[in-house]
């Protein structure tokens, strides 16, 4: 329980720093949505890879290859994120 007190601590001390008065609605809306819940939080590697696919979705016309090559990726690459 006291890590989780130290993670919302910090939480709350980035919060006020960066977001000043608009804090306190940041931790009531966070609350609101997930209070009482585990949550895992994704790193920043697997959001770049989650917006690379979504780009690669929408550019991709159906040639594999040639989306592989675009975006300079493996064609595996491509399949996966248009699966």
């Amino acid at each position: 329980m006291s890590d989780e007190r130290d993670h919302f601590s910090r939480l709350n001390q980035r919060l006020q720093t960066e977001f000043k008065d608009l804090a306190p609605a940041i931790v009531r809306v966070i609350v609101e949505e997930w209070g009482d819940q585990r949550l895992t939080v994704p790193g920043f590697r697997t959001l770049q890879r989650l917006q690379r696919d979504d780009l690669i979705r929408r550019r991709h016309r159906g040639n594999v290859t040639e989306t592989a090559l675009y975006f300079s990726v493996s064609e595996s690459t491509v399949r996966r994120a248009i699966e």
